[in-house]
Order: structure tokens, then C-alpha cells, then sequence
């Protein structure tokens, strides 16, 4: 069985679980501008195989009976105005795309019309930022960097500073107005295999739609000048 951790991806690219052939597929509504919420997709074969440990009165059906006891109604409703905030999107600045998906109609439509019309523009933050970074000495720029490759990577850029703590680093942004994080990130065992995890893990910054490539460039500058002092020093 194929359980998928969709939750980086899911908030630049449209999701087919379907196409993706898996069995489960989770992600977190909070990454996509939405409220704290976990989303769980499974095959609907597959989840009647198994027995939910729940309390007895609650249903045994499908999905009430995954649920531990009464839902999350505030959460659901947050994640339906973000996944409306998409299709706003969709419909209004992302028409080129319409075309694309003229088998859909209505919401679908529009949202998987804002998932391409802004997985390209983030995809132009990236190519900016990365090649930015890599202009940057002792910065060592995590996973994909070929520009040819971009359309298999989202604009989420992790990087390590040769003689610097990542928690350091973004403490020195955030003096600037400049919010980033560091860390691991939960991916112990990845960031082990990077040789990153004894050093502090590494710094990741997160460009999404409503950045400009202005901010791009504020950021690489601050970089530019942190970096700079800490040489001297």
C-alpha cells in the first residue's frame, strides 16, 4: 500500500489522487492558508477493511467513524473558505488556464486553474531565489537547482551556511522583518542523510503567490550583508 505525505505539495500543485494511483494521501489545510486541520484520503475498499479504535456510540460508517467524536466544525468550514479562496483565483486572475480543464466546470475548474497559473509564478520566485543563493559563498542550496527541473520542485528553498547555525541565521532575519524558519523539520532521518541534522538542521524560506520578486531580492540582500559580517568576524 502507498501512503503519500502531500504536505508540501499540495498547496502549489493539483492533487489527483486518482492519477497518483495511492491508497492514502494526507495533508494539512494550515499550508494552504486554511486553518489547523489534518485531511486524510484514503480508498474507500481499503478504509472498510479497518476497524477505527472509536467510542461506541459514534457511527460506523465511513468517515464519522475516523472522526473522535464530534468533528472539527470550525476547522472544516476555515479550509472550505481557503479552498474558495482558490477558486477566487482561479476564476479571476488565472483565465489562461481555463481552457486547460474545460472537462470541469465551476469550483474544480477554477482551482485547478489557480494551481497552474500559480505554480508559475512561484516557480519564477524560485529560479530567482535559488540562483540568488547560489551566488552567496558557503551557502550550500538543498535538492533540486537545475533550472530544467523546476517544474518538479516547489518554491520551499532549503539551504545550510558552512560555519553557520541555521537557527542563528534566521534569528538575524527576523531582526530584519524577515520571517523564515530552522530546523529540522520533523524529517530527522532526511536531514541526517543531508549531514545537516548535528549542525542545527537547515534554514528554509518560503516564497508563495502573494510575494514579489522585490521581496526576493530584499531577502537575498539581507543574506548578502548577514553573511558578509559574519566573515568578518
Amino acid at each position: 500500500m502507498t501512503y503519500i505525505d502531500a504536505v508540501q505539495s499540495v498547496p502549489h500543485v493539483a492533487t489527483d489522487v486518482q492519477s497518483l494511483g495511492c491508497d492514502f494521501l494526507v495533508c494539512s489545510a494550515y499550508k494552504f492558508f486554511g486553518p489547523h486541520l489534518g485531511v486524510l484520503w484514503g480508498r474507500r475498499e481499503l478504509l472498510e477493511t479497518l476497524t477505527p479504535y472509536k467510542v461506541r456510540p459514534a457511527s460506523n460508517e465511513i468517515p464519522g467513524c475516523f472522526e473522535t467524536g464530534t468533528q472539527n466544525h470550525e476547522g472544516i468550514a476555515g479550509t472550505l473558505a481557503a479552498v474558495e479562496y482558490f477558486a477566487w483565483l482561479g476564476e479571476t486572475m488565472c483565465q489562461s488556464w481555463h481552457g486547460k480543464y474545460s472537462r470541469f466546470s465551476g469550483r474544480r475548474k477554477f482551482v485547478h486553474a489557480a494551481m497552474d497559473g500559480l505554480f508559475e509564478y512561484e516557480t519564477s520566485l524560485a529560479e530567482q531565489l535559488i540562483a540568488g543563493l547560489q551566488q552567496l559563498p558557503g551557502v550550500r542550496v538543498l535538492g533540486i537547482t537545475a533550472p530544467e527541473a523546476f517544474d518538479r520542485r516547489v518554491p520551499t528553498v532549503a539551504i545550510s551556511v558552512d560555519g553557520q547555525h541555521p537557527g542563528q541565521i534566521s534569528a538575524e532575519l527576523a531582526s530584519r522583518n524577515i520571517f523564515v524558519w530552522s530546523g529540522d523539520y520533523y524529517a530527522v532521518e532526511a536531514a541526517k542523510a543531508l549531514g545537516i541534522y548535528d549542525g542545527g538542521g537547515a534554514v528554509r524560506i518560503g516564497p508563495v503567490h502573494y510575494n514579489s520578486s522585490a521581496e526576493i531580492s530584499h531577502v537575498l540582500n539581507a543574506l548578502t550583508d548577514i553573511l558578509s559580517q559574519k566573515n568578518v568576524a
